[in-house]
């Protein structure tokens, strides 16, 4: 099924990016389950096309919000704890390590062994990626030898 094409159809997720950015960090918003997460993602993501498709309808290639979205700041991921699923609306402006000149930094030397070679991935069913528990115990990190 398609998406609507007016914006007025997403106040909802007009709505969270707002109180998003009104956050130092960000926010959370509880879904009923996965399937309703990764519907409201997608939401998320339209509307936030929508807006830049507008701003490039408004303003001049020269300005600086031309083709762009306010919200582009904004990181949605689905996140799990316990038996309930979240959308986290995350701010990307906000630094959370530190940063580091590498003028003058002395290079690491190349660690000894590498952790893990390659990763095997075991195909599963769509179904089973709601419970993330059973998928990661399927997926094996094999060493090469």
């Amino acid at each position: 099924m398609t998406l609507p094409t007016s914006l007025l159809a997403f106040e909802d997720c007009t709505e969270l990016f707002n109180k998003a950015l009104e956050s130092s960090k960000g926010i959370r918003y509880r879904v009923a389950d996965y399937d309703a997460a990764i519907h409201l993602r997608h939401r998320l993501h339209y509307c936030r096309k929508l807006h830049r498709d507008r701003n490039q309808e408004i303003y001049p290639p020269d300005n600086i919000e031309y083709g762009r979205s306010h919200y582009d700041r904004i990181i949605c991921r689905i996140k799990r704890h316990a038996d309930e699923f979240y959308i986290y609306l995350e701010r990307s402006d906000f630094l959370q390590g530190e940063v580091e000149d590498l003028d003058g930094l002395v290079a690491l030397p190349p660690p000894s062994e590498p952790v893990v070679d390659f990763i095997e991935i075991i195909p599963v069913k769509p179904k089973q990626i709601v419970d993330m528990n059973k998928v990661v115990k399927q997926i094996e990190f094999k060493r090469r030898v």
